[in-house]
């Protein structure tokens, strides 16, 4: 769910101006605080959001859960800088651990609530960062399973086509979701060259491209909202293929379990959504080893055996954009 001004429990030192939470003038750090949100019972947490951070300004993100009534702490969860990146924290105790992208309840508990602080801080006043969105999703992986509750006409987005296979060998195989994501943005008129889209993704804490929240946030400044979530039904992310919104989303699979696959196994990939034929899902897969090999066509049934159910969402945004970068 996305975090509105009216699920705000507390500004310190941050005020909400023209829909977006930005410091108060005379200040240079501060945060918000949402009210506990009770959800089901869930054992994955993540969080991400969506702003603008001008020069050394960051935000830093934080949750806390909450089991049988019984609140955590708050558990670390990004630092973030757009031009910079940042990196993410590693956090355990009794309850819960952080996993890179996401908080992680420890067996056999589930939690029920949880609340987002979100920290903006800047090194001088010229610096105006202001944070557009902030969402969350919650699952019980134990039961998930993802289905297609129903079909959608045969639809076919124009995504252009890239291969991260082209690039230089030492990273090739790691930058899947920022290929991905300037896929995206090249449906939407923006390029950016994958060269570039990397480093504005990239997690400096352990080195990788694939932080999930980190690349949604990467899209915002280019005017989108733009958030990591759980879909367990099929359908909902193919309406957004059929508004005309393309979807990211992340598979796993071992030889032979996904037929036509770029590669012939992954213990992850993401990969871009662009359509659906009598049966097929049609995708970009940047896996592939060219450009012109890159879009495909995938069985829904194997399709929802390998796909983990974690998508990112992308929505073009008024008033968010900043022009430069």
């Amino acid at each position: 769910m996305m975090i509105i001004a009216q699920q705000i429990e507390k500004f310190e030192k941050t005020k909400l101006f023209c829909g977006q939470i930005c410091l108060q003038d005379d200040e240079f750090s501060g945060f918000v605080l949402t009210k506990p949100m009770e959800v089901e019972p869930y054992d994955e947490l993540v969080v991400s959001w969506n702003g603008i951070t001008p020069g050394t300004s960051v935000f830093k993100i934080e949750a806390q859960i909450s089991i049988n009534g019984q609140w955590s702490n708050f558990y670390p969860i990004a630092l973030w800088n757009q031009f910079t990146t940042g990196g993410s924290f590693s956090k355990e105790d009794e309850l819960a651990k952080t996993l890179i992208d996401l908080i992680k309840v420890k067996k056999p508990n589930l939690a029920d609530a949880y609340r987002i602080r979100a920290w903006i801080r800047r090194t001088d006043f010229s610096q105006m960062p202001r944070l557009t969105g902030l969402f969350a999703s919650t699952r019980n992986s134990g039961e998930f399973q993802l289905t297609l509750s129903k079909e959608i006409p045969p639809v076919e987005l124009d995504v252009p086509c890239r291969s991260q296979m082209i690039h230089h060998k030492s990273c090739a195989n790691l930058i899947c979701s920022p290929t991905s994501c300037g896929m995206v943005l090249g449906y939407y008129g923006i390029y950016v060259p994958t060269d570039q889209m990397i480093w504005k993704v990239y997690d400096k804490t352990i080195g990788i491209f694939g932080n999930w929240p980190f690349n949604t946030a990467a899209l915002a400044p280019y005017g989108f909202e733009a958030k990591v979530e759980f879909i367990e039904d099929l359908f909902e992310a193919l309406q957004e293929i059929q508004e005309g919104r393309p979807i990211i989303t992340g598979i796993r699979y071992k030889e032979g379990e996904l037929e036509n696959a770029a590669i012939p196994k992954t213990d992850g990939h993401i990969i871009t959504l662009v359509g659906y034929n009598d049966g097929y899902v049609i995708v970009n897969d940047s896996a592939a080893s060219s450009n012109a090999e890159v879009r495909r066509r995938y069985c829904v049934d194997q399709f929802l055996k390998v796909c983990g159910g974690v998508f990112y969402k992308i929505r073009q945004s008024e008033g968010i954009k900043e022009e430069k970068f």
